[in-house]
């Protein structure tokens, strides 16, 4: 069998490598070294550092050096589409958890994947998360765990709420609306984990033709609904506040 030769790192592309191969002047490369380089290295190929301005799926600006759209998720290079897997596969399909885990995570996948990995190794489902702190129940809400969003967010309305109408309670429904955020922070990294392990089987058992667009549908962010979260949220304080300072 020839050896194959990425024509980026000029190192030996292993039979069991993920391969991209140029649709232009046929260089081989290794998955990595193609995404790297965003394109082919021959001299006068067409595909030589294919500049990259805007998500061919959403239409959202983005930088050639992104690998994937930080908006859905998906692969900012229309050529993804020729990587050839080990088993021969001519699609960019992911056929384990892991590959697929990628693609369901989408924005920051290798900063939130490293902190699972974390959380398995040491057995432990809690760890700290700052955004998560910071937007209680809009961060699981922009992840697309829309039940966990809308939970903690009631929780904050209720101990929220309770602090304005009984301020004889204060002293409780303050650590209260404050522990929500805590308890937030610490478990959402838990949670999403358990959540990208579940939606990642069930996706393998989507037909390989569905499953790609099945993974964006279910998987990756959404800032439309977090936005609307968001500003529903404040009109209810906004109302709320009128509210209660006609009946206090």
């Amino acid at each position: 069998m020839e050896t194959m030769i990425c024509a980026y790192c000029g190192q030996e592309i292993k039979k069991e490598d993920y391969r991209v191969y140029c649709p232009s002047c046929h260089a081989d490369y290794h998955k990595d070294c193609w995404l790297a380089n965003n394109g082919c290295v021959t001299e006068g190929c067409e595909y030589n550092r294919r500049p990259m301005s805007m998500c061919a799926y959403c239409h959202t600006p983005t930088k050639k050096e992104y690998v994937y759209c930080k908006k859905c998720g998906r692969p900012t290079n229309p050529l993804m589409n020729v990587v050839t897997y080990p088993q021969g596969s001519e699609f960019h399909v992911p056929d384990t958890e892991a590959d697929t885990a990628v693609l369901l995570v989408g924005k920051n996948s290798e900063k939130i994947l490293k902190r699972f990995a974390k959380l398995n190794k040491t057995k432990n489902k809690l760890s700290w998360n700052l955004p998560a702190f910071f937007f209680t129940g809009f961060w699981f809400i922009f992840r697309k765990m829309y039940a966990q969003g809308i939970v903690f967010l009631l929780l904050l309305a209720l101990f929220g709420a309770s602090a304005v109408l009984l301020p004889a309670f204060r002293f409780i429904t303050v650590p209260l609306f404050l522990l929500v955020m805590v308890g937030c922070g610490l478990c959402a990294d838990g949670i999403y984990m358990e959540r990208i392990r579940v939606l990642a089987k069930e996706a393998l058992d989507v037909p390989e033709n569905l499953r790609l667009e099945h993974i964006f549908k279910v998987g990756g962010t959404n800032k439309k609904f977090a936005a609307i979260a968001g500003a529903a949220g404040v009109a209810a304080v906004v109302l709320f506040a009128l509210f209660a300072k006609a009946v206090i």
